[in-house]
């Protein structure tokens, strides 16, 4: 994962002491907030309903996956982290995407000095810089930092302390607690870093994750129908999921996890099958050692209950109310554009929605 800014604050590459108490305090308001617990459940549900509205009115017509997609997963990490919602086609939006887009893009070079570390003290600055396109990174976090600068100072002049209403708010107020202690790391540099790591890791993983599930889904019409056979049976009449149905979906719970089969450790992993994934019982059995998707560790993601809902609670509305299919005559690359830091979906490619009835 790439942080936005060449600081040691935040939660991405931060350590130490700073790092602990930082990930020990995001990760407790975020619960707070409502990741992981079913209050939280409708937020995303309305999210998904909104996205749902526009792919309906691609129905019929082969395109790409709707840009909307983008918008309806942010607002979630944002409604949580600065009480932020912004309509689907939303410029401002879509123009952060875009500038997102560049960051993936460039990752590769910018990352250069941390794999051959020794190639920036035989080349000089101005080549170096030149190479990385270090400029086009430099441009894109100062478009972010002026942004998330705003709404954190929108947020000072707004602050009541007895009604936090998003992360940043419970960071305020925290920080105003802790600024006699001297051992305090807890800074406005420090919230701006946190800030925009929650915003990049809440783009930077569930969005292609769903380009990659919808991509499957249409290149594997017997497993989608089996998939919504299941909804139906599970959830009919359109009825709208809870956690309390997540553990009666078996298949659709861990099916997308298999396009991060390996040879070494899977069976035919070029073949879509989510049932490997199912024991003799149709339960959930994941492979322990080499099935890692969110991380292991101490610095494993924390937004992993958060991303779980998110995917389970968008593609299970997508596939109550939508059909996808690859167009006629056509065919989807399922292989990804593989970047040092990313394995991003190739997003352009047209396909075909269709409305279930």
């Amino acid at each position: 994962m790439l942080s936005l800014y060449e600081t040691d604050l935040g939660l991405i590459i931060s350590n130490g002491i700073h790092w602990q108490n930082i990930r020990r305090f995001t990760l407790r308001h975020l619960r707070d907030l409502g990741m992981g617990k079913s209050k939280f459940v409708s937020q995303i549900h309305y999210e998904a309903a909104d996205l749902i509205k526009v792919m309906k009115k691609q129905a019929g017509i082969p395109a790409p996956v709707p840009k909307a997609l983008t918008p309806a997963v942010s607002n979630v990490i944002w409604q949580m982290v600065a009480g932020i919602r912004q309509d689907l086609d939303n410029q401002e939006v879509l123009d952060f995407d875009k500038l997102f887009q560049q960051i993936q893009e460039n990752a590769e070079l910018i990352m250069i000095q941390d794999f051959f570390p020794w190639v920036q003290n035989i080349l000089p600055e101005s080549l170096f810089n030149f190479i990385t396109k270090k400029h086009i990174h430099s441009k894109t976090a100062k478009t972010f930092k002026t942004k998330f600068m705003e709404i954190i100072d929108d947020h000072i002049k707004t602050l009541d302390e007895n009604d936090p209403r998003d992360y940043i708010d419970d960071y305020l107020i925290e920080m105003e607690k802790q600024k006699d202690d001297p051992s305090s790391t807890m800074s406005y540099e420090d919230l701006m870093s946190c800030v925009s790591d929650l915003f990049v890791a809440g783009m930077e993983s569930t969005t292609p994750t769903i380009y990659f599930a919808i991509f499957y889904l249409a290149s594997f019409p017997e497993v989608q129908r089996k998939i919504q056979k299941e909804l139906d049976e599970v959830l009919p009449n359109g009825t709208l999921f809870t956690l309390a149905d997540k553990p009666r979906e078996p298949l659709l719970r861990h099916w997308s996890y298999s396009i991060h089969s390996d040879e070494k450790y899977f069976d035919s992993p070029k073949e879509f099958r989510p049932e490997r994934f199912l024991n003799s019982d149709g339960k959930f059995e994941a492979p322990k050692e080499n099935f890692i998707p969110f991380g292991t560790g101490k610095r494993q993601c924390l937004g992993e209950t958060l991303a779980r809902m998110e995917l389970f609670i968008f593609l299970t509305a997508m596939l109550q109310e939508l059909h996808f299919s690859v167009p006629p005559n056509k065919t989807l690359d399922l292989s990804p554009n593989v970047l040092i830091a990313f394995h991003q979906p190739k997003i352009d490619q047209d396909i075909l929605i269709t409305i279930r009835n």
